[in-house]
């Protein structure tokens, strides 16, 4: 049986000053960690992420307790679900999303690796996500070669 991981890294660096301590553990809880340096915030992923909705269990649970009054209405809106026992009602695309107005910030590109400690085929590639203020993009190296065997793929 093979272990395969994820690994990913985050741009832009997002100012220290729009990332309140409330959206920096909803990230975590979504796989996202972070470093701040020289007053920006840098994400990345070295185990993998969790991008989708996620019911809030014990763990997280006892994470946004931390965070009792809302800093605005979107903290609120989670706080609320939170409460009400509902699945949290964004993803962390929709995390970004919310910071990407606050920091002047028009894409956030998520790239990414797969790799395995079992050297076979299907088991290793890569991956970029685009975030923008509407949408969430794509693609992977088999979206790549896809296009590459279609004649999609620009002349160089």
């Amino acid at each position: 049986m093979a272990n395969n991981y994820e690994q990913s890294t985050v741009t832009p660096k997002f100012p220290e000053a729009v990332c309140s301590p409330f959206v920096l553990q909803m990230l975590s809880d979504c796989g996202f960690e972070h470093e701040v340096w020289d007053g920006e915030v840098y994400f990345y992923s070295e185990e993998g992420t969790q991008e989708d909705p996620f019911w809030w269990d014990d763990e997280v649970r006892a994470d946004l307790t931390h965070y009792p009054e809302p800093s605005d209405d979107f903290d609120r809106e989670i706080m609320e679900a939170y409460s009400a026992g509902d699945s949290c009602p964004v993803d962390a695309y929709g995390v970004f999303q919310h910071l990407m107005p606050k920091a002047n910030i028009e894409d956030v590109v998520i790239e990414g690796c797969y790799r395995s400690d079992k050297m076979r085929q299907g088991e290793f590639g890569g991956f970029i996500t685009r975030v923008t203020p509407t949408e969430v993009q794509y693609g992977g190296t088999s979206t790549i070669l896809a296009m590459m065997r279609n004649g999609q793929w620009p002349d160089d």
